[in-house]
């Protein structure tokens, strides 16, 4: 759980500097906003920063201001390359250095968690996996294996 609030955390923190930048009217509420949001498997920060840039785009092309065009491009080139892959490197390292297991058991045990046991499996996928390595260590140990 210590991951997630993070990652939503410093995933909002990146939407705000985003949306400072690039002229998003109440930066600071969408930057909150996006804090929740990112706590929402597979939407998170997409359902935030995706419809202000679109928005953002489409409000430009109606008023003529290309700048504003621009602004909603690099928005979504932002939002896609920074802000949504702030999930796929952080968690993992900020969960596999606190369980002391290897980041591709903790992604493996998110996605299998989440496919089996749905929201609650991002929590019970990880902590499966790394209770079966520590039984696999217990039993190294014990010369069972």
């Amino acid at each position: 759980m210590f991951g997630t609030v993070v990652v939503a955390l410093v995933q909002g923190l990146a939407a705000l500097v985003g949306f400072s930048l690039l002229g998003v009217s109440n930066p600071v509420l969408w930057g909150v906003v996006t804090v929740f949001a990112s706590l929402i498997p597979f939407l998170g920060a997409f359902a935030v920063w995706f419809p202000a840039a679109l928005i953002m785009g489409v409000n430009g092309y109606l008023q003529g201001d290309s700048s504003m065009v621009f602004r909603a491009f690099a928005l979504l080139a932002y939002g896609a390359l920074f802000i949504s892959t702030i999930d796929n490197w952080l968690k993992p390292k900020l969960i596999s250095d606190s369980a002391r297991i290897h980041p591709v058991l903790v992604i493996l045990g998110v996605f299998g968690g989440i496919a089996v046991f749905g929201f609650v499996g991002m929590v019970v996928g990880p902590l499966i996996l790394s209770l079966f390595a520590v039984f696999v260590e217990i039993a190294k140990k014990e010369g069972v294996i």
